[in-house]
């Protein structure tokens, strides 16, 4: 994994950032602070608005280049070694999948003998994806969840990816351990935020979200127990996702072990954080399951209902067993 991607790539230049919890623009200028602030969405005020941009979530995704942009950070990741164990039989997850715009992206050569689930809060989103979905001929198992209570055990997933979620959670670090939890031992996490910068101040005050710093996220995800935090470019060509967005991964060590405790980490996103940049010794980690079916309640007692979409086909969960997500 060597190249550019190798830790040491970071966007250069003045940055907005947002302070934690809030949505506001701030840009200082000599002895002048000029600040922009929304209330954050509630989580029914969040799923409302996903439901109404789901039609055209997809089209607007595209204009913005990232059907091409994601299988480019794909091909990176594939060349860099981060997706070596992918292989048949292997778990992908995608939380706050939307309109399945990750899982559309995962290389095809990988992608046959894969079990492929999508986590969203949106039911206008994951309907929009089981179509879009079902049109490629792909069996995905979609669950509507929160992506803080996932319905998985631990230790399952082998790839846990999520683009433009964690920036919608109160608590981005919550949501990060949950999905580091789900994670089996050497397997990877992606995650795709929004870069913050002056061009996506619009969208969001729009869509009320925050931003991270990108040594913040780093540093999180090395507090949070992941090897090897990396900082990528999104997609190879300077299309708009290269500018709106960054991605990142790491490895969850191999050597299995309790979660470490939550990290103490600056209040405000950007301020005196640090990456964390720890390699930890590798080994074989063990086999998963052969079958996606039967999602038992792990260890610690969480629910397994999802709303299930294969090849198109939605069904929503028992009410009974509902809960409240978010995307």
């Amino acid at each position: 994994m060597q190249g550019r991607n190798d830790g040491r790539w970071l966007p250069s230049g003045p940055q907005w950032v947002t302070s934690a919890g809030t949505s506001a623009v701030q840009l200082a200028w000599r002895t002048w602070r000029v600040s922009i602030t929304r209330v954050p969405p509630t989580d029914a005020d969040l799923t409302r608005a996903y439901d109404r941009a789901s039609a055209r979530w997809s089209s607007v995704s595209t204009l913005l280049g990232y059907s091409r942009a994601y299988p480019e950070l794909f091909t990176q990741l594939q060349t860099d070694g981060w997706l070596d164990r992918l292989g048949r039989e292997a778990w992908v997850l995608d939380c706050g999948t939307g309109t399945g715009a990750l899982i559309r992206a995962l290389p095809a050569d990988l992608a046959a003998g894969l079990h492929v689930h999508g986590v969203d809060r949106s039911p206008g989103m994951l309907a929009r994806a089981a179509l879009e979905l079902g049109h490629l001929g792909r069996a995905v198992e979609l669950h509507r969840a929160d992506v803080r209570r996932l319905p998985f055990p631990n230790d399952r997933v082998d790839l846990v990816m999520s683009a433009h979620m964690l920036e919608h959670l109160t608590d981005p670090l919550e949501g990060l351990r949950e999905m580091i939890r789900v994670l089996r031992p050497g397997g990877t996490l992606l995650l795709v935020t929004t870069r913050p910068s002056v061009p996506e101040a619009y969208l969001r005050l729009t869509w009320r979200y925050r931003t991270f710093d990108p040594q913040w996220l780093l540093h999180a995800m090395g507090a949070c127990g992941l090897t090897r935090p990396r900082c990528f470019p999104v997609g190879r060509r300077r299309r708009l996702a290269r500018w709106l967005s960054l991605a990142y991964t790491g490895r969850k060590p191999s050597e299995a072990g309790p979660m470490p405790a939550a990290p103490s980490l600056p209040p405000a996103v950007g301020i005196g954080a640090r990456p964390r940049d720890v390699d930890r010794p590798e080994s074989p980690a063990p086999p998963l399951p052969s079958s996606a079916a039967g999602l038992e309640p792990g260890p610690d007692g969480r629910p397994s209902w999802c709303l299930l979409g294969v090849a198109g086909a939605v069904t929503p969960p028992a009410p009974s067993r509902g809960r409240s997500a978010s995307r």
